[in-house]
């Protein structure tokens, strides 16, 4: 990730997975004196998390996942509007739905996993 995405405002982590190592990394996508948001607050920030922040001059905050409606109507106008990109890393038929959770299960999963209902025309 770090050789695509660099010098960004904020990193939102969000992920299920608790992992400092993948934290620090994500770190070095930040621009300097950037913020480092994750939501899962029941997981501190260890010695080399800190380490990555000071050396990027970042912000590291842990705060709660309260999604609001005003929010969520904002985040679904900015991707109408094409300014949020989002990765899919596989799109899978209804009948493939066991192969799709199996997936989702490995935790290795990079993107988005998708389950098309309807197939395309």
């Amino acid at each position: 990730m770090e050789e695509r995405v660099h010098d960004v405002d904020v990193v939102l982590e969000a992920s299920p997975l608790r992992d400092n190592a993948a934290r620090a990394k994500a770190v070095s996508a930040l621009k300097d004196g950037g913020i480092f948001v994750s939501v899962n607050v029941d997981f501190p920030f260890d010695e080399a998390m800190q380490t990555a922040l000071a050396n990027k001059k970042a912000t590291g905050e842990l705060s709660n996942n309260q999604p609001r409606r005003e929010w969520l109507q904002e985040i679904a106008q900015l991707i109408d509007a094409g300014r949020v990109q989002v990765f899919i890393s596989q799109v899978f038929s209804l009948v493939q739905v066991a192969d799709a959770h199996r997936e989702s299960q490995t935790w290795h999963v990079q993107g988005k996993l998708v389950l098309q209902i309807y197939p395309n025309d």
